[in-house]
This record gives C-alpha cells, structure tokens and sequence, in this order.
C-alpha cells in the first residue's frame, strides 16, 4: 500500500491550544488536494476507581458539540512534562484527587482522519480527595461518582458519548480482564 505524499505544508492558525495546517497532497492516484490538520497537544485521560468500583467523571459544556458531556478527568500534557505526571496533576486539578498507585492501559488516536494527538489512558487506585478540584480558568466542571457497572448504561443513554473517555472505560475492561487471566 502507497502513501499520501505532502507537496507542501502552511500553517494557517497558531495558537497555544492549537494549529492549523493547510498541506497539499498527493495520493497514490496521483489525485491532489488540500488537507486539513490540527496540531493539538497530546492529552491523558484518566479513571479515578475507588476500591469500591466507583469511578468518577466530571461533566462540562464541550462548545464544538453544544452538548454537556460526562467524561474522565483528561487535559493537555505539558511541555517537558511526563505522562504519568500529567495524569496526576489533572487527576488532582479536576478532581481534587490524590492516587497512590497510576497504571498505564494504552493510548489512542482520537480522530486521526483531522487530528495528530494522542491520548494516553491511565487508571488511578488507592486514590483519596484531599481538596475541592481547582480547574483551569477555561474549565466549569462538575463532578460525578458512579458504580462502574453503571458506565454501558450512560453510553447508550447518551450521557456519555466523548471518544476518548469510552475508549479508556475499554482499555480498563481489557486491563481487568488480564489481571484476572480472562481471555
């Protein structure tokens, strides 16, 4: 299989959350057009679990969709930051959580047909509140808890419906069934 080949690549916006590449290209065809990419940060996502089996999720107004959407706590990583210290610091912004244990179950493209990020799925245990959440200037969040067994309910409902936070409830299913030896 042949590759899409980049002609020539300009950046039409810049700004600190994203840019926008217009690229000419060239398909195995030899069919060109333009092509829309948006250089976003990567991001981590993470599931706040309670030995309990409840997780948490924050809800907030996600404006491209005009929609109120319940997700796990995920925010950008930072420049010289490493992932797991990402997951903690927003674990902690957006939850006011602490975890005593942060284990990595994958990562994911979100929407790779526009977007060049990833995401990095993590889950919290042994995890304690210790203050209220301290979002960023841009965040109104409200926080949730509910029994995990209550998630597939909240998709098909529509209450959940954001990518990235169903992919990470998959990856923690995957997870569970490993360390339990099910195949």
């Amino acid at each position: 299989m042949k590759r899409i080949k980049q002609l020539k690549s300009e950046i039409i916006h810049n700004d600190p959350y994203c840019r926008i590449r217009k690229d000419l290209v060239e398909y195995p065809s030899g069919f060109q057009s333009d092509y829309h990419v948006i250089d976003r940060n990567n991001f981590v996502a993470i599931i706040p679990i309670t030995e309990n089996n409840e997780i948490y999720l924050v809800k907030q107004f996600r404006y491209p969709v005009s929609s109120f959407s319940l997700e796990f706590p995920m925010g950008a990583i930072e420049k010289d930051e490493r992932k797991e210290e990402a997951a903690a610091r927003e674990l902690r912004e957006e939850t006011g959580i602490v975890a005593g244990k942060i284990d990595f179950l994958g990562a994911i493209s979100p929407a790779h047909g526009a977007l060049s990020n990833t995401a990095y799925c993590y889950v919290a245990t042994e995890i304690k509140e210790i203050n209220d959440p301290e979002p960023d200037e841009s965040e109104c969040l409200e926080l949730h808890k509910i029994e995990l067994d209550k998630f597939d309910e909240l998709i098909v409902s529509k209450e959940i419906f954001d990518g990235p936070t169903i992919f990470a409830k998959y990856l923690l299913d995957m997870y569970h069934k490993k360390a339990n030896n099910i195949s």
